[in-house]
């Protein structure tokens, strides 16, 4: 959905928008995102002085992988969003905005549904849980821990902490990296 600047720079009264995503899976920082359904944007644009305010709002319904556990998890969206256009001046902070990415045509025509699809993966999850208090996987025997408990014992200390362990063993007082107690 576009729609021409000079639309928006000369409309006395709020345009209203509304669409659906047509989008295929994504994959945002290693997880992957898949729309339950298409995810819905609504937008109110309102010229301002040389400015567009906007209204948005983002519905979306995603299916993706427990950080944790790798279980199969559902994110709701539903995210308002205020914004500024700076697009019926003509300032630098106008030319600078005319680079953004949902603007086409030399600066005449505002891609919406562009600027909907970047609202959306804004405002996704970095890191997705299944709960709160998910326990993830053994890192010994893989079970899930939200399943039921593993025989592993897992009482060994992960070696990316092992200097940790150390200082926690030696109270701090070593200083050289060892864990041997020295006699000055």
């Amino acid at each position: 959905m576009k729609v021409m600047v000079t639309e928006l720079c000369e409309a006395s009264a709020p345009r209203d928008f509304e669409f659906v995503l047509s989008m295929t899976p994504l994959e945002l920082q290693g997880t992957d995102f898949v729309p339950v359904s298409p995810p819905h944007i609504r937008l109110r644009l309102r010229r301002e002085g040389s400015k567009i305010e906007v209204g948005a709002a983002v519905r979306a319904r995603m299916h993706s992988p427990c950080a944790r556990c790798l279980a199969d998890s559902i994110t709701n969206l539903n995210v308002a969003v205020t914004d500024q256009w700076p697009l019926c001046g003509t300032n630098d902070e106008t030319a600078d905005f005319l680079a953004s990415p949902f603007i086409e045509d030399a600066g005449r025509i505002v891609n919406l549904t562009e600027y909907g699809s970047a609202l959306l993966v804004e405002h996704l999850p970095v890191r997705v849980l299944c709960s709160g208090n998910c326990r993830g996987l053994c890192p010994t025997c893989g079970i899930n821990r939200n399943e039921g408990e593993c025989t592993c014992g897992n009482s060994e200390l992960d070696p990316r902490l092992a200097v940790l362990g150390r200082l926690l063993h030696d109270k701090g007082g070593v200083r050289d990296g060892t864990t041997e107690k020295k006699n000055i």
